[in-house]
Order: C-alpha cells, then structure tokens, then sequence
C-alpha cells in the first residue's frame, strides 16, 4: 500500500541527504492537494533526516505545483539547482499545467530529475518534465529508489555544463530553425548532443 512505498522514499531520500556534500543545501518539500514546505535550505542532515521522517502519507497530488513551489525557492540561490520529484500517482490537483510547470522550471534555470514510484504513475510525464529541464527520469519498477537516488547524485557529481550563444548552425530548408551539434569529449565518456532551436 501506500505506506510501504512512503517508508521505501523515505529511506531513500535520508540515504541521498546522508550521501551529499556538507556544502549542498536542501530544501523538503511534501504534497498531497497542496504543497507544504516541510524544511526550509540547510546543510544540517540530522535535522533534514528526521523531518523525513516526519511526513506522512496524503490523498490527491499536487505535482506540478510541487516542482514550481522547488524551482521558484531554488531559483533565487546560486550554485546547481536541482529538483527531485518522487512521485507515486499522477498529478490531479495542480494549478499549473505539465507545459507551465517546464516553462517555469527552465526560467529558474533549474533541472528536474524525476523519480516514479510503483505502476500507478505515469513515465511519459515524468519524462517530459526531466528532459523538458534537463534532468533524467527513473522508475522504481527498474530499480532500487536507494540506488535511483545514488544515481542523480553520481549524474550531478559528473556534469559538465556548456553555455553558448550562437547564431551559428545548420539552417533547416523549410522554416527558421537551426540544428546545433555539440560534441563532447572526456575521458571516460564521449557523447554528442543536438539540439534544435527557433529565433
């Protein structure tokens, strides 16, 4: 039931606090209908350990609003910001729609990775909002939310960001768009990312 998935998070999540830097501060945020902000930013791990603790099961879900609520908090501190969802149900009691949610997470310049909980949630809009931001989505069905959490970690520890601005780029024939390529070359890995953007 929705208990034991709860207890599974929460493990999880103390296993991912426990597992950061001393620099990295987290905000805790739970929802059901409405988003409640359970921890405000601090480095204290046994305090956001046991607030963890603290939380309790709801009904509805509230997704959207919930990332909106992460990424406007995060938005005015510096450094990485980075949203987690878990979820294990839909959203049904939002304000903002999956569209807004990613417009306003992206205007924070934050990422959102995603984590869905059990077979009642769904994937697809996970994954809209993780690439949709620049972040990655997980299930639970195709691993242990401890190590879905060590992963983000191990994804974040290993990122290279890229900022650029160009006109530059592959004109497409038929409208005003443009293929950038960008490829990326260090060792252990080597990957290269496209990306089509308009004017």
């Amino acid at each position: 039931g929705p208990g034991s998935s709860l207890e599974a998070a929460q493990i999880a999540a103390k296993s991912y606090i426990n597992a950061v830097a001393p620099t990295d501060y987290i905000e805790i945020i739970a929802y059901d209908n409405e988003v409640k902000v359970y921890s405000e930013f601090t480095n204290n791990k046994s305090y956001l350990t046991s607030v963890i603790d603290g939380i309790v099961s709801g009904g509805a879900t509230a997704s959207y609003d919930a990332v909106v609520k992460a990424a406007e908090d995060l938005g005015a501190r510096g450094g990485r910001k980075v949203v987690i969802l878990l979820t294990d149900g839909d959203d049904n009691s939002s304000s903002n729609s999956e569209t807004a949610c990613i417009n306003k997470v992206n205007s924070k310049g934050v990422a959102c990775f995603t984590i869905g909980v059990g077979s009642g949630v769904s994937m697809t809009i996970l994954q809209n909002i993780a690439n949709g931001t620049g972040g990655r989505s997980y299930s639970s069905l195709t691993g242990d939310l401890s190590a879905l959490f060590q992963e983000i970690l191990y994804q974040l520890n290993n990122q290279v960001e890229i900022g650029f601005r160009t006109r530059m780029g592959e004109k497409s024939k038929d409208d005003n768009t443009r293929k950038l390529t960008i490829y990326l070359n260090y060792a252990p890995f080597s990957k290269y990312f496209e990306k089509i953007y308009g004017y």
